[in-house]
């Protein structure tokens, strides 16, 4: 037994020896013109290598390339595919002393990969994932029964013992919408790999794609077939932090899970058991894209809890203040932001959505259920519907979005059921005035989303209806009897500032700066109520024109009844800043002396009829 492992020892360090002075006196430059043959022969495409070849004689025996270039195949411009700064792949010398060719480390540095993509799903990248519907290059011969076997065979013994892929940069030109991606990669590592077997895929690193910065850390299953037409991935996480001057409050952090199908013959991805994490928000869904033209992409996810306010930023709401100081329309369009977002990425892809939360949290308020179904086609987002449960009512949002105009287009329709409003306007707009219920339809339309466009630029058209509510902040009918009191010289009276409805109708429309209140109906048993207004977005002053009529008993709103009142119009002006700074003005003392001087023609007109009969009634005594 010493003799043999001595014999052994010897001959291997003899053949090592033999190795060496063979490595030494060869020199691996003189196989590049072969090299690149060879490749021509194989894939059609041209290979140069413009740096110099290496051995690599530890740990393994292998070679190391410079600064190499795979040209792009016949059609395409004569640019590299990709291009390899740095190539090294090794050979394990064990294995390789039985006849056993294994594959060491294969390490790729410096590699930029440039995709062509063209109508029908064709890229630069086609001829090399398949030979038949290459372009310029001739059809591979299909196998005999024994060649596939023996091809499989082949193919399947592949083992590479781990790849190592460091600063990776990958430009995508799309000529059917004349858009560019780009993306970089700091690192990405795989264990021992063999085809129809398992190994372990790591990524770690910076992503760079366009003007989003991405931290990453992934890990999962690697599986690809012995015909390299299909991969999986199975348990991958990835976890992410991104950030950008696009995302909410700047950076975002994120975690999938997921297990990966991907089908290289066309190119599709799909997505099973899919949980999705951000920040504090999870979600579950499942996802499939078609990459093979334009990306057709199908998202369904559904969330428990979504919480906006995070992603607001330091903006308030869209409020009105008391407190604040006039503004004319220069002066807001000068505090609000005229940068249009850029859009143009969404022409680059197709998406479908499914998406339901059951929660949903946007500055004070608590909706849901919220369904969504959306679509984005050729750079157009379509909303048709959306639903959502809000205040014991319910509201549904048909719209569309054109990110093909400068600026974009958009135009929808609102409509709103049996909501409670004050909670509902108290949480979004934080106006606490109106109580009831509320049904509305609204038609909007617009071009640009920037902040000054938006309340600008904005159209928009509707009615809305309120039913058994209150108005608060006035009296009306306190209005009218302290009016009356003033008039006849009485004590002012104090009540809860409120004004009860049974309904409440209304028609407007926007344009501009301005809302205007076409038309306003208010009905009770007490009062009716008419007129129209006007309200400035830029400045928050109202000006409103009212009648009011009354056609009942005052009681009910807190005081006696005033039958001077009863049947008369009496005007009423609201004028000032909503909300709290809103001043009331009845019109009273013209329309209380018309109705006395009335009073006093028609008692002389009595009084005239009077004496007229009587002075008839003594002509005919006397004669």
């Amino acid at each position: 037994m010493k003799k043999l492992l001595k014999w052994s020892g010897i001959v291997i360090v003899g053949l090592l020896v033999v190795i060496g002075i063979a490595l030494a006196i060869i020199n691996p430059n003189q196989f590049k013109p072969q090299i690149e043959q060879y490749v021509l022969q194989k894939t059609g495409r041209e290979l140069n290598i413009t740096g110099a070849i290496h051995w690599q004689l530890y740990p393994s025996l292998g070679l190391a390339l410079n600064h190499v270039n795979i040209m792009n195949p016949k059609g395409y411009p004569h640019i590299p595919t990709a291009t390899l700064g740095q190539l090294g792949v090794s050979v394990q010398l064990l294995p390789l002393l039985y006849g056993d060719v294994k594959i060491g480390q294969i390490n790729l540095d410096q590699v930029t990969l440039h995709i062509i993509q063209r109508a029908k799903g064709q890229n630069n990248l086609t001829d090399l994932l398949h030979p038949a519907k290459s372009n310029g290059v001739k059809s591979v011969k299909p196998s005999t029964s024994d060649d596939a076997k023996q091809t499989t065979s082949t193919h399947s013994a592949l083992s590479i013992q781990g790849v190592l892929l460091r600063n990776l940069k990958v430009v995508v030109d799309n000529q059917v919408t004349g858009q560019q991606q780009k993306a970089s990669l700091d690192e990405l590592s795989l264990s021992q790999f063999s085809l129809g077997k398992k190994s372990q895929l790591s990524v770690k690193g910076q992503l760079a794609l366009n003007n989003l910065d991405a931290q990453l850390d992934g890990h999962g299953t690697l599986w690809v077939a012995t015909d390299f037409h299909q991969i999986k991935l199975s348990g991958l996480t990835l976890k992410v932090l991104a950030k950008g001057a696009s995302l909410p409050n700047g950076q975002i952090t994120g975690a999938l899970t997921t297990d990966l199908d991907i089908d290289l013959n066309p190119l599709a991805i799909q997505a099973n058991s899919l949980t999705l994490d951000l920040d504090k928000i999870h979600g579950t869904g499942a996802l499939s894209a078609n990459l093979a033209h334009k990306p057709d992409i199908h998202i369904k996810l559904a969330f428990e809890e979504v919480d906006l306010n995070p992603y607001l930023g330091s903006a308030t709401p869209a409020t009105v203040s008391a407190k604040s100081t006039h503004q004319s329309p220069q002066s807001a369009s000068t505090q609000l932001s005229a940068q249009e977002p850029d859009l143009g990425a969404l022409q680059s892809f197709n998406v479908k959505l499914n998406l339901a939360i059951k929660k949903l949290i946007y500055q004070k308020a608590q909706l849901g259920p919220v369904e969504l179904v959306a679509s984005l086609q050729n750079g157009v987002v379509q909303i048709d519907p959306a639903s959502v449960q809000l205040y014991d009512g319910s509201a549904t949002l048909s719209a569309q979005l054109d990110s093909r105009s400068k600026p974009a287009r958009y135009s929808g329709q609102l409509q709103i059921s049996k909501v409670s409003a004050r909670p509902l306007l108290r949480d979004f707009v934080n106006f606490d005035r109106l109580a009831g219920q509320m049904n509305a339809a609204v038609k909007f339309s617009g071009n640009g989303l920037s902040p000054l466009r938006l309340q600008r630029d904005s159209q928009a058209t509707g009615d809305a209806h309120f039913s058994n509510g209150s108005y608060y902040g006035v009296n009306v009918a306190l209005l009218l009897r302290n009016a009356v009191n003033r008039f006849k010289g009485k004590a002012q009276e104090s009540d809860q500032r409120k004004t009860d409805f049974t309904a409440l109708d209304m028609t407007f429309s926007k344009a501009k700066w301005q809302l205007n209140n076409q038309k306003l109906h208010m009905s009770s048993p007490l009062l009716r109520i008419n007129g129209q207004g006007l309200y400035q977005l830029d400045n928050h002053q109202l000006n409103y024109d009212l009648n009011v009529s009354v056609v009942g008993s005052l009681r009910g709103q807190g005081g006696e009844s005033i039958k001077e009142l009863k049947d008369v119009t009496i005007p009423l002006k609201v004028t000032g800043r909503v909300p709290d700074e809103l001043h009331y003005k009845v019109q009273l003392d013209d329309v209380l002396k018309a109705k006395v001087k009335r009073e006093l023609d028609k008692q002389k007109s009595k009084l005239k009829d009077k004496l007229r009969q009587e002075l008839q009634d003594k002509l005919k005594l006397h004669w």
